[in-house]
């Protein structure tokens, strides 16, 4: 990865927890991550139950900062948690309710529990991303969050905490066609039997955003511009998927679009930035002409972070856009990630010699003449000479892929170079401590012995041709 992880200072639980979290998104089953997040939802309520009459008591202080740093985490966590809860609404909706509820009437450290009710209310958010989905029953067991969700209304919490719990009453109450047009919100209403004159649970509407009839490319940009964090990276995944869908006023809209992504790139929650890279790529294959564009920011930017983002961006660029269009920004591309690997921090070295390892695999290794040479050259002498340990791995691993690629071909096109290569690989793995090191330069090692014998001991087919005379 190029963007780096940002190493937070927690306590044995909640790293045990982060780890959790971190497998449960690698493996991406449902079931698992629903179970897991009933699991700490069960566990903070039985915990807020036990706790509440003696919250000074240390161990419950300690148990309820975990507690609320791993509901944080669930609720800006990167994996589609409402999706995962959609086969158990009912279950959840209760624990989400209960765990609301006994919150909204603790009076103790009352900024230690609006931090629980954001996290809470978030998730609750999630679950609408599956809006289609919803059965009557789904909404039956969501209205009974309309009673607690006005007791935010009327609590004296954060400003857009009440504006996102109003947001939440307004789709549990019109079935989640708010927004839509006039025709279309009487429509969906009347599939469920509801009338919005008589309905006692429909919440009024601001009159002026439905007359305007928002789109979703104006919501979208909307929702970038807000302080909020969660709300300007559902903004960013909303965008992403209309580019996805190739929304016609979104696409007519680019360079609003480009300015309002490169604003979020800024932005240092990986909530945000990790889908506006996601929006940025896309944006990148409907129209091409943006790669150089964001080469140059690339190479022009000074600030640590936005270049390692902006390197994503490139790679997932490199991944996604055909091979024609690839093969015409090849040049650019290497130039600028070797370029990188003579830059001072080693974060960006590191990440730039790991990102030009991937655009030669994307390239198929088709980086015949000098470009090849001047790889190796550059990624040799930081396998002697870079103190960074992260560098020198990234260094080894692009030397195994370049061997791995040029494969048969590795005589014709390392002729003069391939036994330094072979020499100095052979001093590292006998050299180095590092065991990631020594199992890349094994591999590279074992890669050109296999490459050698293929050359010096070719195949014999033993074939006997027989005819018959007649």
């Amino acid at each position: 990865m190029a963007v780096p992880k940002v190493e937070e200072n927690f306590s044995g639980d909640t790293v045990r927890y982060h780890a959790i979290l971190e497998l449960l998104g690698e493996l991406q089953n449902k079931n698992l991550i629903r179970s897991y997040i009933l699991l700490v939802l069960k566990e903070f309520c039985a915990f807020h139950l036990e706790s509440e009459k003696d919250l000074t008591n240390p161990d419950n202080l300690n148990a309820g900062v975990v507690f609320n740093v791993l509901l944080q985490e669930l609720s800006e966590w990167n994996v589609d948690i409402g999706e995962a809860l959609m086969t158990n609404i009912s279950e959840v909706i209760d624990i989400l309710t209960t765990l609301l509820s006994k919150t909204l009437t603790s009076n103790k450290d009352s900024s230690f529990y609006e931090k629980i009710i954001w996290a809470v209310v978030m998730i609750l958010s999630s679950i609408f991303e599956s809006v289609d989905k919803f059965t009557s029953d789904d909404w039956a067991s969501l209205k009974k969050c309309l009673p607690v969700l006005e007791k935010i209304q009327k609590s004296d919490v954060d400003s857009n905490l009440k504006e996102i719990a109003f947001t939440i009453m307004v789709l549990i109450s019109t079935h989640g066609v708010a927004g839509k047009s006039d025709l279309e919100v009487m429509k969906e209403l009347q599939k469920f039997g509801i009338n919005p004159s008589v309905d006692p649970d429909m919440p009024e509407l601001d009159k002026s955003s439905a007359e305007n009839g928002n789109s979703s490319y104006m919501s979208c940009m909307k929702n970038l511009k807000s302080n909020l964090v969660h709300i300007k990276g559902h903004g960013a995944i909303s965008l992403a998927n209309l580019l996805k869908e190739r929304d016609y006023e979104t696409l007519q809209n680019k360079k609003e679009i480009l300015e309002a992504l490169m604003k979020c790139l800024e932005d240092e929650d990986s909530y945000v930035f990790l889908p506006t890279i996601n929006a940025l790529s896309e944006l990148a294959l409907i129209d091409p002409e943006l790669v150089p564009f964001i080469i140059n920011q690339y190479q022009a930017c000074e600030e640590k972070a936005i270049i390692l983002k902006l390197g994503e961006v490139l790679l997932k660029i490199c991944n996604s856009i055909g091979e024609s269009s690839l093969f015409v920004y090849k040049d650019i591309l290497l130039h600028t990630f070797l370029t990188g690997t003579k830059q001072d921090d080693s974060q960006i070295r590191a990440s730039s010699l790991s990102n030009l390892g991937q655009v030669c695999m994307c390239l198929k290794f088709q980086i015949n003449g000098h470009w090849v040479q001047e790889i190796l050259n550059c990624v040799l002498s930081y396998l002697n000479s870079d103190p960074d340990l992260e560098v020198r791995r990234c260094a080894v691993m692009v030397v195994y892929l370049l061997l791995k690629g040029v494969d048969k071909n590795m005589l014709m096109v390392l002729e003069n170079e391939i036994k330094t290569i072979y020499s100095k690989l052979r001093i590292i793995y006998d050299g180095e401590s590092d065991d990631v090191i020594r199992l890349h330069s094994q591999l590279a090692l074992e890669e050109i012995n296999e490459i050698m014998k293929k050359l010096l001991t070719p195949k014999i087919e033993m074939i006997k041709e027989i005819r018959i005379l007649r």
